[in-house]
């Protein structure tokens, strides 16, 4: 094992109950780690319990089987798959609420970094998921914790310029702050094979890890990469493992 690992997940298996007493294993047997300054995506169909994993990653979810070594020294946050604000606060409020020991400039250098330099003074609009997800991500940059732990947040966005500004963005943001690993959980093959340096493939539910791929396109990516010959091959990688594994899972994609 790397002596570098902020997570290393071992034998993880989680059930969860109906409203009806019915037992529904989501995941089983899922051994991986996520490194310390690697993109880590992980993909996994709808339904296949990307969100308790998530929560089981950042410590909010107990109940499960197996081991979860946890050797993130300053924290793991979570950004849930609806992102949410204060709606009563400004961008710059919301994420003083979060960091009261920080100075003014340097909460407005992350608002920037964010890409809501010039919002400052705004308030956060209920329907604009874009915008909800950039304070989510200001706040939680200014609490500079070990890892950022972003729960398929994307999805939510229907504008595909601005899912595709984000994409850019989080790829951006994990070399400006190089202390801080990223890992995203999505259901978008697009989204895993764009950000991912390192890209967990899991099945459908009961999930189990298909394949780890490493990510051999160029570290610096803008949304032009999505269509490259590059891409496509990379994507095509996956997809074949996925296929290989089970023909009758349904891929989500966007370009």
């Amino acid at each position: 094992m790397n002596s570098d690992f902020i997570l290393s997940v071992e034998s993880l298996t989680k059930d969860y109950f109906s409203p009806t007493g019915y037992k529904i294993r989501l995941f089983e047997d899922l051994n991986f780690s996520i490194e310390q300054n690697e993109f880590t995506t992980v993909f996994a169909p709808e339904g296949s319990g990307k969100s308790s994993l998530a929560k089981i990653l950042a410590g909010i979810e107990k109940e499960f089987e197996g081991t979860v070594k946890d050797n993130a020294g300053r924290g793991l946050l979570l950004i849930p798959d609806k992102p949410d604000s204060y709606q009563w606060l400004t961008v710059f409020e919301n994420v003083r609420f979060f960091a009261k020991d920080l100075s003014d400039n340097e909460i407005k250098k992350i608002i920037a970094d964010a890409g809501l330099e010039g919002y400052e003074n705004h308030l956060p609009h209920p329907k604009s998921a874009g915008f909800r997800f950039r304070i989510s991500l200001a706040r939680a940059l200014a609490l500079n914790p070990t890892a950022i732990l972003i729960d398929d947040s994307l999805k939510n966005i229907k504008d595909d310029e601005t899912r595709r500004e984000i994409l850019e963005l989080l790829r951006k943001l994990n070399f400006v702050y190089d202390k801080i690993t990223f890992v995203f959980l999505t259901a978008n093959l697009t989204d895993a094979v764009f950000l991912g340096d390192k890209i967990l493939l899991l099945g459908k539910r009961p999930a189990r890890m298909i394949a780890e791929i490493k990510n051999d396109l160029p570290q610096e990516r803008s949304a032009e990469i999505l269509r490259s010959p590059d891409f496509e091959r990379k994507t095509n990688e996956c997809k074949n493992k996925i296929f290989e594994y089970d023909k009758n899972i349904i891929l989500k994609t966007t370009v």
